[in-house]
């Protein structure tokens, strides 16, 4: 439906990527509600600089016992603990210097703010670095991009490592509030798509064979492997056309089965509401992404 600009693509390559998890939701249709925007007030609020210990100490934690970063269940606990706490928190809108999109990026109340810009006082935020550390994003915990031309667009969340993604629900509830929910699309890119196909060959998976024929599996190997088919001297646009109708199978396969993924499209529903996601095939050709995902990109529709 959309090719995906330049920024977006700069968005998706910054984004922390983390393993899989092992639970399963549906994402075809959600539950109202989100406990995560529920706040316990019972407890002692963390201060900005607590807070970063916190969550440094959680990815500390999980390298001391050989896992890459901390598990669904360590950050769904990190984030429990910090909304127990009554940890006040803020979402500020950082706009690209490109004018194209605003990043909406989640903080401690508490942290420094940079509102004097004419005084040189500028939000040293880098949309190209991740987030913990010592670096320009030390204090942002959640990251958002909304997109208004030529249309409403919100994607690229980007979490803490430490935390789960429903983190940046309060981000997302930040954007829909400028806009009419029932006017904003939602995108959420799937990087590990190929890697997913070539590492079981689902090239070769019966039902899929049996749905969408040898012609078409034989392009979606070719798309996987970012190698022309048997007999062609490029992996061009008619092997891509003729892998639609397979990768569009596979890719809806691959999305039934991550967690994070479907974590990340049940976020945006609950909030923007009524509406549907589907798997949109070349949605985004920039050329790296087209070796990820063959181009293709879960877009939540707003229900007319």
């Amino acid at each position: 439906m959309h090719a995906l600009s330049a920024l977006r693509g700069a968005v998706r390559r910054a984004v922390v990527q983390r393993p899989p998890s092992g639970c399963r939701a549906a994402y075809r249709g959600f539950a109202s509600g989100d406990d995560a925007t529920v706040i316990d007030t019972a407890g002692m609020p963390l201060s900005p600089e607590e807070l970063q210990s916190h969550l440094m100490d959680s990815i500390q934690s999980s390298a001391s016992t050989d896992l890459q970063l901390p598990d669904k269940s360590a950050r769904a606990n990190m984030w429990a603990r910090i909304l127990r706490s009554g940890t006040p928190l803020r979402q500020d809108p950082w706009p690209h210097p490109s004018g194209a999109a605003t990043f909406w990026l989640l903080r401690h109340a508490d942290a420094p703010t940079y509102t004097n810009v004419a005084a040189g006082d500028v939000d040293p935020f880098d949309p190209a670095e991740q987030m913990g550390g010592e670096g320009s994003n030390a204090t942002v915990i959640a990251v958002l991009v909304q997109q208004t031309d030529p249309f409403h667009v919100l994607y690229g969340a980007s979490i803490h490592p430490a935390l789960p993604t429903t983190a940046a629900t309060s981000l997302v509830q930040a954007a829909a509030a400028t806009i009419a929910p029932e006017r904003c699309e939602a995108l959420v890119s799937l990087p590990g798509l190929c890697a997913w196909v070539r590492d079981g060959e689902r090239w070769n998976d019966a039902g899929m064979l049996a749905a969408c024929g040898e012609e078409s599996a034989a392009a979606a190997r070719a798309v996987a492997l970012n190698q022309p088919r048997p007999g062609h001297s490029v992996l061009g646009p008619g092997t891509f056309n003729a892998a639609k109708t397979a990768w569009m199978f596979l890719a809806n396969q691959y999305v039934d089965s991550n967690d994070e993924l479907l974590e990340e499209m049940m976020m945006y529903k609950t909030v923007l509401g009524a509406g549907t996601w589907n798997i949109q095939h070349l949605a985004d050709t920039d050329p790296e992404y087209m070796v990820l995902a063959g181009g293709a990109t879960a877009i939540f529709e707003p229900k007319p």
